[in-house]
Parts: C-alpha cells; sequence; structure tokens
C-alpha cells in the first residue's frame, strides 16, 4: 500500500469510528432536539459510507 493511500486508508477509518461514537452519543443523550436528530441521521449515513471505503464485513454490518 502506498503512503498516500495508507492516509486514505486511516482518514477513511477515524471518520467512521468518529463518526460512528458521535452517533451514539446522539442517540444517548437525553431531551434531544430535532437538529440533533438530524445531526443524528447524517452521522450514521456518513459513518457507513467511510467503513464501506475501508471497512470489514463487521463493520459494514454495524452501520447497518
Amino acid at each position: 500500500m502506498t503512503e498516500s493511500k495508507e492516509g486514505l486508508v486511516n482518514s477513511d477509518r477515524k471518520r467512521g469510528i468518529d463518526l460512528f461514537n458521535k452517533t451514539w452519543d446522539l442517540i444517548d443523550k437525553k431531551d434531544r432536539t430535532h437538529s440533533d436528530d438530524l445531526n443524528m441521521i447524517h452521522s450514521a449515513h456518513t459513518s457507513r459510507y467511510h467503513w464501506g471505503m475501508v471497512g470489514e464485513p463487521i463493520n459494514l454490518a454495524r452501520g447497518e
């Protein structure tokens, strides 16, 4: 794997993780606002996108 490709893989993996965690923080949030709901949905979809680029089947299943 070239250095630049490795950097992209690491970037996608980090974004997938960060957005997955953000989604769960929003799921657990008490008194979620409509804006929080929209951010939660977008975070879940974006996390799944990044995992689709670099993840294993388990990551994709969790994202679904």
